[in-house]
This record gives C-alpha cells, structure tokens and sequence, in this order.
C-alpha cells in the first residue's frame, strides 16, 4: 500500500531531537502497526505535489502550527488540491490540520476553540459504528494538540467520533474522504516535549491537566488499523 504524506508542517528544531521530523514520526508509526505501508513525502508548504493523484493509494495529512484559515499562498493551494482530491473521489485522511481543511475546503468554518487548548491525550467515544473499525471500540485515547477546531460538520458528512473538548472529532465523508483531530503519530514523549514548549501560551490549568492525561493508555494499533481499513474499504 503506497500512502503519500501531505507534508504541512516541520518539527520546531529545538524539537527535533525528541521525535525527528513529522515524516520520522508518520514511518516509525506505520513501521510498527502497518508495516505494508510505504510511504512518500510531498512537503505541500513549499508546493511539491504528486504529478498525478494517482501516484499513490491513498494521502494523509500532517498536522500544523498554522490554521487554515491563514492568508498564506501555500495554505490555499493546500485547499485547492483537497477540492481535486474530493472531486475525483481520491482517499484522504486528514490529521487535525488537515481536518480542518476538509471542513473548510467543503464550506464549515473553522475557529478558535472557544473552550481553549486541547493538549494531551482525550479519549474519543465512537457514536457510528463502520465496518472498517475493525476490532471495534466504543473509546479510542489519542494525543491531541489543538487550538483551533470546527463546530459543525461539513455537507453530507457522518460524525464518527466526539469528546466533551471537540465535539465533532473524528467524521467521514462518501468512502473516501476521513477526518480525525487528534494525532495518532505522536508519541508521548514528544507530547510532553510539545506542551513544555508551549508553556507561556497554554493556560496553567489546561497544562496540567494534559501533562496528567499522558498516563492514559494510547490505542494507536487499533487506530492505524482503522485508517488502513478505511483506505482498504473503498470500492474499487
């Protein structure tokens, strides 16, 4: 299975030691659960693309310091390629920024939380069962990192999964198009390292509470095997 990695973002280099690069941490994920995937890496921020969509099975997203609805040149032309990727059908699974951008791409304002940061690790409760969530679990915990979110689905998508901090945290659109806010790809430690960094902007208790959350075990076997389901059900 040939997956490319819609590069958005890199690692801050004071972080680079925790985890490596976003691509280090995307390949070390699928190495471990999936290891039939392999991966290419097209770093949209400086507008590498794939010369065909077709060039790979499926694409994910990385996550992203900057929000979507950022007046960047790169961030529209991000948009553009998930409107030709929604046309043709083509399976895409979008990582918190990439998330989002499907939400905006098909008409759903994003915005700043209202409730503040997520951080740590929340546990999604599933509320629609798919016949690729195999095995499937009612709750799934998952580190997450986020300011920004959506508060209402995009047209004729299905919410999969919620939390009490991000209500619509994991959705679906046709066979092809998935949404998931948290980050499955990072691992504690570079979480911790991640908040640490952000310590003057987080509020204190939000913090706290996420520095706490991390001792919750993560479920990411059953949620790469989800995405791999996922890209796997698609009819065709």
């Amino acid at each position: 299975m040939h997956i490319g990695l819609l590069l958005c973002d890199h690692v801050r280099p004071e972080l680079l030691a925790v985890a490596g690069d976003y691509p280090d941490m995307f390949r070390l994920m699928f190495n471990q659960y999936a290891p039939q995937v392999r991966l290419s890496v097209f770093d949209v921020t400086t507008g590498h693309y794939p010369d065909d969509i077709e060039h790979c099975d499926a694409y994910i997203s990385s996550g992203s310091a900057a929000s979507v609805y950022d007046d960047e040149i790169w961030i529209k032309t991000f948009e553009d390629y998930l409107k030709q990727l929604h046309l043709a059908k083509k399976t895409f699974i979008g990582i918190c920024f990439g998330h989002q951008m499907m939400a905006q791409t098909l008409g759903t304002e994003v915005k700043l939380a209202t409730n503040g940061w997520g951080v740590g690790v929340k546990q999604y409760q599933l509320v629609t069962k798919k016949h690729w969530m195999k095995p499937y679990l009612e709750t799934i915990d998952i580190v997450v990192s986020h300011r920004d979110q959506i508060d209402s689905l995009p047209a004729n998508a299905q919410l999969l999964a919620t939390t009490p901090h991000c209500q619509i945290a994991m959705y679906q659109i046709g066979d092809h198009f998935l949404g998931l806010q948290g980050h499955p790809e990072f691992s504690v430690e570079y979480a911790k390292a991640l908040m640490d960094y952000r310590q003057n902007i987080i509020p204190q208790n939000i913090l706290h509470a996420g520095r706490k959350s991390l001792a919750n075990e993560l479920k990411i076997q059953f949620i790469v095997d989800w995405l791999i389901g996922f890209i796997q059900s698609k009819p065709g």
